[in-house]
């Protein structure tokens, strides 16, 4: 009954994330964002934060966060003008899906859906976002605080992106690889080489052919569970390697699963007959998904055996040949796997949250379709960041609490990587020489 469960949620689990919070109405709900800009010298200490922030005040606030230009006039600005100012200056993509919930502002264009789907503004209550009402400075520094804490990486966000980082693959998603990563010594990881990417499974003809002409794939690191597995295979491919590597603790998930039954029979819910979205919001408040997920993989006796074996298979890799390494849907489980194998390599914490991040980027389709869907599904705004964790998408909570896990445990990735992978300085130096090299002119 737990593994039809276990397979169960992770069909639902491991296919659907996103983001959220904003304009909040009552207190000092901006005490927090306000003091974050006063300390980045955005707002004066003295500055009445009630006052409507004007056209050239915004933009020197941006100027701060993004070294941009101080431009615009003395200008006053409605919250809707606000808000295409900061697209301007911070959106890198537009959503591809254009979709906001607010019904007061039906002609305001892609810059409200992109402030909502990053999660900068939520409205002012219920479906009303009050397009025409005076942006106030708490309001600015709101929206810039909370884009800033969702964006750590906004410095490399120009260097690594999408075109950079792609390997071209049309129907396998989140696909692709570390190659071109600067690290810290000022070598970049090697092109063509280490490869991410969700299930192979959804690979065309084509797809498969690129892995074995254009990259010479050796192996496919799978870090699924068996339930997983059975419903979406390997690719059998002439002289590749499939190695299983699964990363969930399945005793932990069995213990959650049956936390998760519990809570949904005492409800008087039957889990075999219970809807995507009731399944969704159990799982995450059983601890089945959670911001300290990624802690739990690394703790996990499975999760160091198998990230182990990963390593191993790194050293053993023939030179001139590619290990594509991979989950469901490339995000949870082997970003773990990219943030130690990119520690390894030695990167900084900016490169390694910014490849984190490049999912939202990926799968931002994906994502706008589940922020419409959760909307309507009347979920309370200030309740998303809780549940959105269990999507598509990836926040940067997750990836920083496993950081900062590493660093007071084991004082930083490396320590682990020794401690409880054998991964010594003897090995760090194999993989550096072998996966590192000058970077391009």
């Amino acid at each position: 009954m737990k593994r039809k469960l276990i397979a169960l949620l992770l069909t639902l689990i491991l296919c659907l994330s996103l983001t959220a919070p904003a304009f909040a109405a009552q207190g000092e709900w901006y005490s927090e964002a306000v003091q974050w800009a006063q300390e980045r010298g955005m707002i004066a200490a003295d500055a009445d934060v009630n006052e409507t922030v004007t056209e050239s005040e915004l933009s020197s606030m941006l100027s701060v966060l993004t070294g941009g230009e101080k431009t615009g006039d003395s200008e006053a600005l409605t919250r809707i003008e606000a808000i295409n100012m900061l697209c301007d200056a911070l959106s890198a993509q537009l959503p591809s899906v254009d979709w906001h919930p607010f019904t007061d502002a039906p002609e305001s264009g892609a810059a409200l859906s992109w402030a909502w789907m990053d999660g900068i503004v939520i409205g002012v209550g219920g479906s009303d976002f009050a397009p025409e009402a005076p942006c106030t400075l708490a309001q600015a520094a709101t929206m810039l605080y909370r884009w800033a804490q969702r964006h750590p990486d906004y410095a490399l966000s120009s260097v690594y992106t999408i075109g950079s980082q792609s390997i071209g693959l049309t129907g396998i998603g989140n696909a692709r690889e570390l190659g071109g990563y600067v690290m810290e010594d000022g070598r970049a990881v090697k092109r063509g080489v280490l490869l991410r990417t969700a299930k192979p499974s959804d690979g065309t003809g084509e797809d498969l052919n690129k892995l074995l002409e254009t990259y010479r794939l050796y192996e496919l690191a799978d870090f699924r569970m068996e339930s997983e597995v059975a419903q979406a295979p390997e690719p059998e491919l002439e002289g590749v390697i499939n190695r299983y590597l699964p990363i969930m603790d399945m005793e932990l998930l069995a213990q959650r699963s049956a936390e998760m039954m519990k809570s949904l029979a005492e409800k008087g819910v039957d889990y075999k007959t219970a809807d995507s979205m009731t399944l969704l919001l159990a799982a995450v408040d059983s601890g089945i998904v959670s911001e300290n997920m990624y802690v739990e993989f690394l703790v996990g006796k499975t999760g160091k055996e198998n990230y182990r074996k990963l390593f191993e298979d790194l050293l053993a890799l023939p030179e001139g040949q590619s290990l594509l390494f991979h989950c469901t849907q490339g995000k949870d489980r082997t970003g773990v796997a990219s943030m130690l194998i990119l520690s390894a390599l030695g990167a900084d914490e900016e490169t390694i949250m910014r490849d984190y991040l490049l999912t939202n980027d990926f799968n931002s389709r994906k994502i706008a379709g589940e922020r419409k869907m959760l909307a309507e599904s009347g979920i309370p705004a200030e309740k998303l960041d809780r549940y959105l964790i269990a999507m598509d998408g990836v926040n940067p909570v997750l990836m920083q609490n496993a950081l900062r896990w590493l660093e007071e445990n084991y004082g930083g990735a490396e320590g682990y990587l020794a401690q409880e992978l054998g991964i010594d300085e003897a090995k760090i130096t194999l993989l550096r020489d072998k996966f590192l090299e000058a970077p391009a002119a």
